[in-house]
């Protein structure tokens, strides 16, 4: 599966990029946490592609457990989206939260998306559900 090699690419470039427009507007210094970032992604990058991942079954635990965490997270990242759309009026920052927004959603859809390809791809390995 590949979605994980795909999210820690993006995580890599969007650092890198960072890092560079700090670089470019603000100097050395400020180019220093997306630089560590994007090399801590980097290394777990390589790590995931030299020993990729074997696909685990979802269990009900893991599924109750999983949709909890991810439930309360997202409710509390779109009241706080929803809030800063409220208080601030400037429009750039209104427009990020409506992306903010619209993007935990396609997340949470993306989650049960990549749950449904490890559960089918352990399945078809013969793969036991482990007790979690």
């Amino acid at each position: 599966m590949k979605s994980p090699q795909i999210v820690l690419g993006i995580a890599v470039l969007g650092s890198i990029a960072s890092a560079v427009g700090r670089l470019v507007t603000d100097g050395p210094r400020a180019a220093l946490s997306p630089t560590v970032v994007a090399v801590v992604f980097g290394v777990i990058l390589y790590n995931v592609v030299r020993n990729p991942p074997t696909p685990t079954r979802w269990t009900r635990p893991r599924v109750m457990a999983t949709a909890a965490i991810y439930a309360t997270s997202s409710l509390a990242m779109i009241v706080m989206l929803v809030w800063v759309l409220t208080v601030r009026p400037e429009w750039p920052i209104r427009i990020v939260a409506v992306l903010g927004i619209l993007l935990v959603p396609t997340l949470g859809l993306w989650l049960v998306r990549v749950a449904r390809a490890q559960d089918r791809a352990a399945r078809l390995s013969g793969q036991e559900p482990t007790t979690e």
